[in-house]
């Protein structure tokens, strides 16, 4: 199965919202997690950048936030409601020529090439904005969900917090906070912030109001 006729079947199973059961519930905690800490104001410009069917563009849109939504999927974006603008694209060569406030990533930088994924998705969120990424870490559920999407003929690849700062820090993002949502799970929040010159600068205006890092 090709990776976008598996999410052109997917999208159908996203109704209702959140899915059902174990699904429903892992969704929920998640996306709790990523408004906790993504906080979004309103008026702001964010990105959701591998959006499905929109459940997070509609509660990100709630909170007031001008919300712009982007997946490779069309079926998937068709599906879309709250949203200022929505787009299908590929994130690994997304050019919208816009910078955003915030850029949210929830769950898709494991499909994709995460280093172009992460460059691309960099060069869209503005100095002092934030990236909010949700991955799937190396686990034994995350083994197990691999094989899973294996079977089917869908990549996916682990992802671990290391080597994804690595990456981030390649084009400027620095981590702010980390929750792990569940034990195979994990939300970063980065901030852009300015190449490191020797000569004076102010930096740039502090979009995040997150926790500590965790551990």
């Amino acid at each position: 199965m090709k990776p976008i006729d598996y999410w052109t079947a997917q999208a159908a199973s996203y109704a209702p919202p959140y899915g059902r059961g174990l699904v429903r519930f892992t969704a929920r905690r998640q996306h709790r997690t990523i408004l906790k800490l993504l906080a979004p104001r309103s008026g702001e410009l964010v990105l959701d950048a591998g959006c499905g069917t929109g459940l997070l563009t509609l509660e990100m849109a709630a909170r007031g936030a001008r919300v712009w939504a982007v997946d490779f999927c069309a079926e998937m974006v068709a599906r879309v409601e709250g949203a200022e603008k929505v787009i299908c694209a590929d994130l690994q060569t997304l050019d919208l020529d816009v910078r955003f406030d915030a850029v949210v990533c929830a769950g898709a930088l494991n499909f994709v090439d995460a280093p172009r994924a992460i460059a691309r998705l960099a060069a869209h969120t503005r100095e002092g904005g934030l990236l909010v990424v949700m991955m799937t870490r190396p686990s034994v559920a995350g083994l197990a969900y691999t094989l899973s999407r294996k079977l089917l003929g869908v990549p996916f690849r682990l992802l671990s917090v290391r080597a994804l700062l690595e990456h981030a820090a390649v084009h400027g993002l620095h981590l702010m906070a980390r929750e792990d949502t569940l034990p195979h799970d994990v939300v970063l929040v980065l901030q852009r912030r300015p190449p490191v010159s020797r000569s004076p600068a102010a930096p740039p205006p502090d979009r995040a109001r997150p926790a500590a890092p965790g551990a």
